[in-house]
């Protein structure tokens, strides 16, 4: 059975992990990312088309997990890799990233939200690598405008209902990305859920 651990108590204990030698952040961001890309890869092996995921990435490590869970998909399978910064991002994980194949866009560059709409849209896996454990409540204007067009587009709302329905041919299903969080999801309280 998993360990259920506080947000201070998962604090101390990767600080503890780190001063001591015994693992160290880097290598921490490492293990998150290899465990959120074997979760993609499940669900993508259930489907029986070309996969397509999206990554929303914050600018603390909890994005830092996200580029490189990006960078393994990208570089293990032959999903269609996108990752939507929060903030433009120049780092190491950032350049492994676009170096794999990862296509890279952020919010300062993305003129009414087009770009973001458009991955999350068409994607079939979804990850949620915006916000940690460390985020406070409420929600900074930008990462609330981010989610807020993330989930209208991940989720839309389902189409009226009408008296006569189309031929099921005609039909188009609504999509529903799947949705993997690193952490815990963007926006949920840690302490209370």
């Amino acid at each position: 059975m998993p360990k259920v651990v506080s947000v201070e108590q998962m604090v101390a204990i990767e600080k503890a992990a780190d001063e001591s030698g015994m693992i160290d952040y880097d290598t921490m961001m490492q293990n998150a990312g290899r465990a959120t890309a074997e979760v993609v890869r499940q669900r993508l092996n259930l489907l029986t088309q070309f996969g397509r995921v999206a990554v929303l990435v914050g600018p603390g490590n909890n994005g830092g997990d996200g580029l490189v869970a990006a960078r393994i998909i990208a570089e293990e399978t032959e999903a269609e890799v996108g990752a939507y910064l929060l903030e433009p991002r120049e780092d190491d994980l950032f350049n492994a990233a676009q170096d794999a194949g990862v296509f890279l866009a952020d919010a300062e560059s993305d003129q009414r939200w087009r770009i973001l709409r458009t991955m999350v849209e068409n994607a079939d896996v979804l990850v949620d690598a915006l916000l940690g454990t460390g985020i406070d409540l409420p929600l900074r204007d930008e990462a609330a405008k981010l989610l807020r067009q993330a989930s209208g587009a991940a989720f839309p709302p389902a189409p009226a209902r009408r008296l006569i329905r189309p031929a099921s041919s005609n039909r188009v299903p609504v999509r529903r990305a799947f949705v993997v969080a690193v952490d815990c999801p963007s926006g949920l309280d840690c302490y209370t859920g």
